[in-house]
């Protein structure tokens, strides 16, 4: 896919504070999310100092870090890509995604984020192979063994609508196999 800089890729890791979290939170060039020595108010009145500490992400089902940030007694969570790239990255184009240049969504180093449109992202992506094809696509209604058997029956001339009813799909998707719009991956 692509290298990144050697240069980049190695730079010391700098920590700045998360914006809406100052004083609380802090992310780094790294990908990194720490926590900050901080004192609070207990429900007894005492005032208690909790510190600091390296966060725990966790993987969602779509493949990205995210970390829990608190704040007034308020849980959110947070894409780790995103803290980077709002911390680091100038946005002067105002774009609104962030795109991991390699192709690799837990690589949240800053050398590897770039901001994006929705059309650069999908272009990035298809350029690159990263789209999921056929059942692992988000949308997908068939599996690959079901377009094959949809394909054999195209080619031995039974009707589209016929085809749909069967798979419980609509005679466009039946249309769209036929012509390989979609599903053109798959040989019958």
């Amino acid at each position: 896919m692509y290298e990144t800089s050697t240069a980049l890729r190695y730079a010391p890791e700098v920590y700045v504070d998360i914006r809406g979290y100052e004083g609380y939170y802090q992310v780094s060039n790294y990908g990194n999310v720490r926590s900050l020595d901080r004192v609070i108010n207990q429900q007894n009145g005492r005032k208690q100092l909790v510190k600091g500490r390296a966060l725990k992400s966790y993987l969602t089902n779509k493949g990205y870090f995210k970390v829990h940030l608190s704040r007034d007694g308020k849980r959110k969570s947070r894409s780790i890509h995103r803290l980077v790239a709002i911390a680091f990255l100038p946005n002067k184009l105002d774009k609104p995604q962030v795109n991991h240049i390699n192709g690799c969504k837990t690589d949240n180093n800053l050398c590897n984020l770039e901001w994006n449109t929705q059309s650069e992202q999908q272009i990035h992506a298809y350029q690159n192979g990263l789209q999921p094809k056929g059942e692992k696509h988000h949308y997908a209604k068939l599996t690959r063994e079901e377009v094959i058997k949809i394909k054999q029956l195209l080619n031995s001339r039974v009707l589209q609508k016929d085809i749909a009813s069967k798979f419980n799909v609509s005679q466009q998707v039946i249309s769209a196999i036929n012509t390989g719009v979609r599903w053109n991956h798959i040989a019958a």
